[in-house]
């Protein structure tokens, strides 16, 4: 584990009193990748398996990925590109989740602005 990110364990919130379960680690390894490479390690391993849930619908890792390329596709024609912050104004739904990642794999920025 990097020792940046290491917590320090010893600390109150961490400890047996104060209610921290046994089975829950106080320190997780966490693969280096980015986002947009993790996506695509789970739709390889995972296609057809449903990622997310909306509004009694559900949406495949493929179906994920296919929206994530075609929206960073238009996002990049739009010259965005590594480094650019987008503000995404959109309620919680499909298209929040493909317009974040699809950012995340051009390397752009991400911020949420929730207009509800």
């Amino acid at each position: 584990m990097n020792e940046k990110f290491k917590v320090d364990e010893s600390k109150i919130w961490f400890r047996k009193e104060s209610g921290w379960p046994d089975e829950v680690p106080k320190n997780i390894d966490f693969p280096k990748m980015s986002l947009g490479d993790m996506l695509r390690e789970k739709v390889k391993k995972y296609p057809d398996d449903n990622v997310i849930w909306f509004l009694d619908t559900f949406m495949k890792y493929r179906e994920l990925d296919h929206h994530v390329d075609a929206f960073a596709t238009a996002l990049a024609r739009l010259g965005l590109k590594k480094g650019d912050v987008i503000a995404l104004l959109l309620p919680n739904s499909f298209q929040y989740v493909i317009s974040y990642y699809a950012a995340m794999r051009l390397g752009c920025i991400p911020t949420g602005l929730n207009p509800t």
